[in-house]
């Protein structure tokens, strides 16, 4: 997904590289929602991953529902199958999102632990 990112702002698109915000009051935590639903592509990381908090969900239903209304991209990246994707954020959420996207399953090793050396 970094690499869609790099490949996005060389080219000139507004785009946002976001991870689920794990600290912060409401507040806080709704302006960086929203600070998210302005640009043209979302690239959002790791979802499913977000504090299971009624606010946080509701203000993730707004952001995708606002963005999709108004034909902006979203791609998410989550370690999850789908099913346990769709259970994790819910009925509401993962209806919105499936309406204009699909669910793509890349399976393999993850890189991070192939780079690791050991002692």
């Amino acid at each position: 997904m970094v690499a869609i990112y790099k490949q996005l702002i060389e080219i000139g698109v507004s785009v946002a590289f976001a991870r689920p915000r794990p600290v912060g009051d409401f507040k806080a935590i709704e302006r960086y929602y929203k600070q998210l639903e302005k640009h043209n592509v979302l690239i959002y990381d790791d979802m499913g991953t977000e504090l299971r908090k009624d606010f946080i969900m509701d203000m993730l239903y707004v952001l995708f529902d606002k963005r999709l209304s108004s034909n902006k991209s979203v791609m998410i990246t989550t370690n999850m199958d789908h099913n346990t994707f769709a259970q994790r954020i819910g009925k509401r959420i993962h209806s919105r999102f499936m309406e204009k996207n699909f669910f793509l399953e890349i399976e393999g090793e993850d890189y991070r632990q192939q780079r690791r050396e050991l002692f």
